[in-house]
């Protein structure tokens, strides 16, 4: 998939991952943040591995375009695991919790962020009011 195309993806879906993203951090999160802030307890993302695969065909080298991208569905592990026994494993399958608690605490690391910040910072990235 062309890089431009996965960004659309993430700029298009991002109502959809943010949750997903923070839900998957928790571990890493400051326990004011999560006292004040719901955090839904769904961390998988299933992607529609024939979605995925036809929009990277057809964009390999045309990154242009506006055809609808590919369907995701964040849920949680027991929902997760029907959806790709449905589809005989053809999907793209992501546990945020393998991946994001490391990514906050190297970035509040390299921020030097304070508690305050750090929350400041998550509310920015899931667009909180």
């Amino acid at each position: 998939m062309a890089p431009a195309l996965a960004a659309r993806y993430v700029t298009e879906r991002w109502a959809s991952l943010a949750p997903f993203v923070l839900a998957g951090a928790r571990e890493a999160l400051p326990e004011s943040y999560v006292a004040r802030r719901p955090i839904p307890p769904k961390t998988f993302a299933v992607f529609r591995a024939n979605a995925l695969a036809m929009l990277g065909k057809r964009r390999q080298h045309d990154e242009r375009g506006d055809e609808p991208l590919g369907s995701i569905r964040i849920c949680d592990e027991a929902q997760a695991t029907a959806i790709t026994d449905a589809v005989d494993g053809a999907g793209l399958v992501l546990d945020s919790r393998t991946f994001m608690p490391a990514i906050v605490r190297r970035w509040a690391e390299l921020l030097s962020a304070t508690e305050a910040e750090l929350s400041s910072e998550l509310d920015q990235l899931r667009f909180a009011e």
